[in-house]
């Protein structure tokens, strides 16, 4: 089922009709992205229209729809299969690739837009004050997760909280601490101020909630390292009883049981009875909906309007109309256990069957054979959130995609909490790391742990490799691996390998733990200084 918040999606356009003003020009333009008629956001009415014009930027093509997806992943364990790909070998050209200027921009257009809303929402009256709250802790989320986005990427980015005056446009990087201190004061309004999952009516599904709020806290608070903090935070979700994971409902499961049962926790709709979107497992995921009117659905770089994704299009099998450009490396593979169900959602492999429908019984089932695998660099496509293709009659083919993109779930909440403890030392991290392993029917990680003589550390990195493949934390856990000394280097880790084991990804320690601003930003903003070694 759709939530409405995707039906009501087109209400963001008037965010752009009213006076949405983006000049390449100018600084103060492009970082006041949004509705400058001050007649705007005088109602009610009007404000709930405006929040969703902030939500719907996380789903634009420049994020979510694909182009993020194509910068972050190849420092992930994954490969883009582009000749030349700047992203795969950190070359000093990224900061000239107009995907960074696309991402860059749509994060600070979310920015501008919640920073609007934010400054004139808490003057109007509404009939209810505590859903003005809970749209002011929705409005206050969004925005500490655009800032996430950008410390995560950049380190040190301008922090901007209001709409700029003229004349203000040339604004200087701020500390990263300063930017965790903005995104720690806005999650913690959004939870105060936003409603457990369960309280939303069913039309709301979807939104921010107080367990989103708090897991971000908590993923913050591990980058920070105050881990007594984070432990708290994701304490409260795991104890909020609002979350589950998602587990085969068989009476004895077999390897394919647990199998289907993960798959689901990423598909559109359920399979085998389990998952499908904004499941039990979900704490925040970015909605889509299908405009099959159109050749590519709604292909909207920010998101306004109905939205699509084309990441089924992008990575998705050629058997189906995809462009099979994301990759799983071969040493991720390879790092999975002979029995992990996981693999099976996370990689097509030779001799997986495709099933159209999801349902055995669909007469539409093709082999995957070596034609289409051999000829993958890596041996392998991506699977994870792309099965199964098709799963309704609402579309023909894979540029109208619109299955959800999971955000965090409860396993990544478990796994983190599991870090969490390991510091504090007031719990037991194997507790939680066994019930992501159990749940697919793997036995305890002591076991993992006494065959490979790892101690804690080992295991909460292994486990969230192959948990979180291809959902876009690799690449920001392992740095936080390196600043608390877990590892040495980040580049003895991001090397994604062809199938012959070839390193396919170049990474340089001491320069590419952040992405380069972009060029055309560094440029027009004589305050804003490239980031080292670039």
């Amino acid at each position: 089922m759709k939530p409405e918040i995707e039906r009501i999606l087109l209400a963001g356009l008037l965010m752009l009709v009213l006076g949405a003003c983006e000049k390449d020009e100018e600084f103060l333009d492009r970082y006041n992205t949004a509705l400058t008629t001050e007649f705007y956001y005088s109602t009610e009415d009007q404000a709930k229209e405006g929040l969703i014009g902030i939500y719907e930027v996380l789903a634009g093509q420049a994020l979510y729809g694909w182009k993020y997806t194509m910068m972050i992943l190849p420092a992930d364990d994954d490969h883009v299969d582009i000749e030349g790909w700047d992203f795969d070998v950190f070359a000093a050209s990224m900061s000239e690739h107009e995907y960074t200027m696309q991402v860059w921009k749509a994060l600070y257009v979310g920015v501008a837009r919640a920073n609007y809303f934010l400054g004139k929402v808490p003057d109007i009256e509404f009939e209810n004050d505590q859903l003005k709250q809970r749209l002011i802790g929705e409005a206050s989320f969004l925005r500490a997760l655009y800032y996430w986005h950008l410390v995560m990427v950049w380190g040190e980015v301008p922090l901007v909280t209001t709409l700029l005056s003229p004349g203000e446009g040339n604004v200087p990087k701020s500390p990263a601490e300063e930017i965790y201190k903005h995104i720690e004061s806005d999650l913690l309004i959004a939870e105060a101020n936003l409603w457990l999952r369960s309280e939303y009516p069913l039309e709301d599904l979807g939104r921010a909630t107080k367990g989103a709020a708090q897991a971000l806290l908590g993923k913050l608070y591990l980058f920070w390292k105050k881990y007594d903090l984070a432990e708290e935070k994701l304490s409260n979700v795991i104890h909020s009883g609002e979350y589950n994971l998602i587990q085969s409902s068989a009476a004895n499961p077999d390897y394919y049981a647990h199998a289907y049962a993960f798959a689901s926790v990423f598909s559109e709709i359920p399979l085998r009875g389990t998952g499908g979107e904004n499941n039990a497992e979900s704490v925040f995921e970015i909605q889509y909906s299908s405009w099959v009117g159109l050749p590519f659905g709604h292909w909207f770089e920010l998101g306004d309007g109905a939205n699509t994704t084309l990441r089924e299009y992008v990575m998705g099998l050629p058997q189906v109309g995809g462009w099979q450009k994301v990759l799983p490396a071969k040493d991720l593979v390879d790092s999975y256990e002979p029995d992990d169900p996981r693999i099976f959602a996370t990689a097509w492999r030779v001799g997986d069957t495709l099933y159209a429908d999801a349902t055995p019984e669909s007469d539409y089932a093709q082999f995957v054979g070596d034609i289409y695998l051999r000829g993958s660099r890596t041996g392998y496509h991506s699977k994870k959130g792309l099965y199964p293709p098709f799963p309704t009659d609402t579309r023909t083919d894979v540029k109208h995609g619109e299955n959800n993109l999971r955000f965090l779930r409860y396993a990544d909440v478990l796994l983190m909490y599991a870090e969490a403890v390991y510091h504090t030392g007031n719990d037991n991290p194997e507790k939680y790391m066994d019930m992501v392993r159990g749940r697919v029917g793997l036995e305890p990680v002591s076991t993992l742990m006494a065959q490979n003589n790892w101690e804690i550390p080992e295991a909460i990195m292994h486990e969230r490799r192959l948990e979180l493949a291809g959902e876009y934390h690799r690449f920001y856990d392992l740095r936080r691996y390196r600043e608390k000394g877990w590892i040495e280097q980040m580049s003895d880790f991001i090397h994604g390998t062809d199938k012959d084991g070839n390193r396919l990804t170049t990474f340089v320690d001491g320069k590419n733990e952040y992405f380069p601003l972009p060029s055309s930003e560094v440029d027009l903003n004589k305050a804003l200084e490239q980031n080292p070694n670039y």
